[in-house]
């Protein structure tokens, strides 16, 4: 009897290793598909993952060689360019050129896995805002109207497009004197007599004075925000002193013009000149003595008081040089008086002698060309190429 007990106990041993055998196998199995399942979805996430990363990274080399592309064209390079990086990647870039709409830019890049290829179509904000006259007035914010005094009749503010060599320009004709308020203009006619109505030419007959604020968008506050721009950028920042022992001041040249920003006043006299091309940026007040000299071609933009009565057209002792090497005092492109709103809230201009104002946009376009650097750059729109 106690075998027969011994048997059934071991048969039921058996019984249960073989249970916990197929359980542990079972379990196995599981944890096993469980684990292939995992693999294969981790592989098809990572292949995933992969591909977008891949595709993410020829992306992002071709929009930097489209950007890569428009700046070196807008500093006077090539519109194409050709570079190979590091990791396999190796990127293209072209920039057709318009004078009428966008920049178009056309840029691809090529790596190990993918090639990918993006256009873009470029506008350029100009850094100038657009301006209205020859001379262009604002007023600080709240304030309107300005000063003004016009002595002699020797002087000329032109508002027909004329390029630096006196030749026609392509522009229709703007005001000679552009201003932003109704009482501005009154003041520029009340300042003026019969004979020096004349003397302002350009649109509208003679004097030539509008308030240019309808259907213009260049404000006082847009003007505040380009001047603040070109600061930041200019290539060179003068003080006052800067200029007083310096006979002959040059700031730029048609071929190189540059942004120029003089922190103070800016007295020109005992026969001292200056001259330049780009855009001229003076903080304080500009006044030209009895024997101070400019000759500049861009905006010239005056923070506070603009007294430019210059009286001698020639220096006496140039009677020994030919008369043509030497010229009246001129300003071609255009006159900017942007009150600084602090010391002066209200524009001040007070022009005589042998000075003239000559709207050119030969001229502005120097103006722009040293300041394409500053103007930012807006992506109208763009569409990616497999």
């Amino acid at each position: 009897m106690r075998r027969h007990h011994e048997v059934v106990r071991v048969t039921v041993r058996q019984e249960e290793r073989g249970s916990a055998l197929l359980l542990a196998v079972l379990v196995l199995v599981m944890v096993a598909s469980a684990l292939a399942s995992y693999l294969t979805v981790a592989t098809a996430e990572r292949r995933a993952v992969g591909v977008q990363l891949e595709r993410a990274r020829a992306l992002y080399a071709a929009e930097t060689a489209a950007s890569l592309a428009v700046e070196q064209f807008l500093h006077g390079g090539a519109p194409a360019l050709v570079l190979a990086w590091p990791g396999g990647v190796s990127v293209t870039a072209t920039v057709e050129p318009s004078d009428i709409g966008p920049l178009l830019v056309h840029a691809s890049a090529q790596t190990p896995v993918m090639r990918r290829g993006l256009r873009f179509a470029v506008q350029q904000a100009p850094p100038v805002p657009p301006l209205q006259g020859a001379v262009s007035i604002f007023a600080a914010p709240g304030e309107r109207g300005l000063q003004a005094s016009f002595k002699g009749r020797e002087f000329h503010i032109r508002g027909d497009d004329r390029r630096i060599d006196g030749s026609p320009g392509v522009q229709p004709p703007r005001p000679a004197i552009a201003t932003r308020d109704d009482a501005a203009v009154d003041a520029i006619h009340a300042a003026l007599d019969a004979a020096q109505r004349n003397l302002l030419e350009g649109e509208g007959g003679t004097p030539s004075v509008a308030n240019a604020s309808a259907g213009d968008d260049t404000t006082a506050a847009r003007m505040q925000d380009a001047v603040r721009a070109l600061v930041a950028r200019a290539n060179q920042h003068l003080g006052s002193t800067d200029l007083q022992s310096r006979w002959w001041l040059q700031f730029g040249y048609p071929s190189a013009p540059q942004i120029v920003h003089v922190r103070g006043d800016v007295r020109l006299d005992g026969y001292q000149v200056l001259a330049g091309a780009g855009v001229l940026i003076i903080d304080g007040s500009l006044e030209l003595g009895e024997h101070g000299y400019l000759w500049y071609d861009g905006v010239l933009i005056v923070r506070g008081k603009a007294h430019l009565k210059t009286r001698t057209q020639r220096p006496w002792w140039w009677k020994w040089f030919p008369s043509s090497w030497w010229s009246r005092s001129r300003l071609n492109g255009a006159l900017v008086l942007l009150p600084d709103g602090g010391r002066y809230r209200r524009a001040r201009l007070e022009i005589g002698g042998y000075f003239d104002v000559q709207y050119s946009s030969e001229a502005l376009g120097f103006a722009h060309r040293a300041a394409r650097h500053v103007g930012r750059l807006v992506n109208d729109s763009w569409w990616e190429q497999p």
